[in-house]
């Protein structure tokens, strides 16, 4: 059986949870892309391959956007995550072409 603990919200009415996880005042950390010309209009702007409109740069999670959730960030730094490999081992298969 879950132990259940009596959690007290700002407002003071108190709710039944096991765990409650609460992020506020999130804010993305985009200087260092910003001085790269990158699409940013609050949050990073990407494609469904999470790729920005800078090559080889790629987002996911709460810098590109609402929802701001867990689970959104999670798929999109999968998705991210996969599509940044490939392009790198792209890179890599170019330049050995280039150097036979």
């Amino acid at each position: 059986m879950e132990i259940m603990k009596l959690t007290a919200l700002e407002l003071g009415r108190k709710i039944r949870a096991g765990e409650i996880a609460v992020a506020e005042a999130v804010a993305a950390a985009l200087s260092a892309i910003e001085k790269k010309d990158a699409e940013i209009n609050g949050f990073v702007t990407v494609d469904r391959n999470m790729a920005a409109n800078l090559p080889g740069v790629f987002a996911a999670g709460d810098c590109t956007g609402s929802p701001l959730q867990v689970s959104k960030a999670v798929g999109e730094g999968l998705v991210a995550g996969q599509k940044a490999a490939a392009f790198a081992s792209s890179l890599l298969t170019k330049k050995e072409a280039n150097e036979s």
